[in-house]
């Protein structure tokens, strides 16, 4: 699998900032052009997908780094306002997948919604070790939003992309495993259960629900392959056929 990172900007850069510089032509924010999802690059048969990563904070960032790095990153790291990268995945056929980070503050929920078009998958992410994110995720609705305004995970992506596949994704699993190193965030209560995640997973209409570890690297590829071997069925059918005919 090729991965390569575009440089995105940090936390440090003002909002209006962010807007002056972006906004006047919005192109790809890592500085090349934006990658259109549904093309085929010609010549190679690879498909090109996007998928973008959005959730309060609490790991995003640390996870597609993870993927992307192979390790995780120094503690000293600060999250990104907006990062992309680009990787070739293989599930059966080749897959071009942009990859895009978004920030999980409300400061940036307007220039956020900029980088969900031609979004094939949307990634939903929390911190597992703090219920009350995922109560924030699940209490959210589309009624809540027609009468307060306000642009919250579910309806700002439903509002315009009400078929794009959504996987719920519980970061830092280590916490609720109580493995050495992890620090559990008690100001947000109980970590979230395995089974309490699948239900609120169903309850927001979500296609599956995914948990991993950017720490220690489990599940991490995972959440990023297994959607797409769903959405390519066939596939993935066809390159185990291919494997078993070769004794591969």
């Amino acid at each position: 699998m090729h991965l390569k990172a575009n440089p995105g900007f940090n936390s440090t850069i003002p909002s209006y900032l962010v807007l002056d510089l972006i906004l006047p032509s919005f192109v790809h924010l890592g500085g090349n052009p934006p990658i259109k999802p549904e093309k085929v690059k010609r010549g190679t048969g690879a498909i090109r997908k996007k998928a973008t990563v959005i959730g309060p904070v609490g790991g995003k960032t640390a996870l597609i780094r993870t993927f992307v790095e192979k390790k995780y990153p120094p503690e000293s790291f600060f999250p990104t306002i907006f990062e992309n990268f680009v990787a070739d995945l293989d599930i059966g056929c080749t897959l071009e997948l942009a990859i895009w980070d978004t920030p999980g503050v409300d400061d940036y929920k307007g220039l956020r919604q900029l980088s969900y078009p031609d979004t094939d998958l949307f990634l939903l992410c929390f911190d597992i070790a703090r219920s009350d994110l995922l109560s924030d995720i699940e209490d959210v609705s589309s009624r809540q939003y027609i009468l307060t305004g306000e642009s919250q995970w579910i309806p700002e992506v439903r509002k315009d992309y009400p078929k794009t596949p959504m996987v719920l994704v519980g970061c830092r699993k280590g916490v609720r495993d109580c493995r050495p190193g992890f620090n559990v965030l008690t100001s947000g209560g109980d970590p979230v259960s395995w089974a309490t995640g699948e239900a609120v997973a169903r309850k927001i209409g979500a296609a599956m629900y995914m948990e991993c570890s950017a720490k220690t690297g489990e599940g991490v590829e995972a959440v990023f392959n297994e959607p797409f071997k769903v959405m390519f069925p066939d596939k993935v059918k066809k390159s185990w056929r291919r494997k078993l005919l070769l004794g591969a």
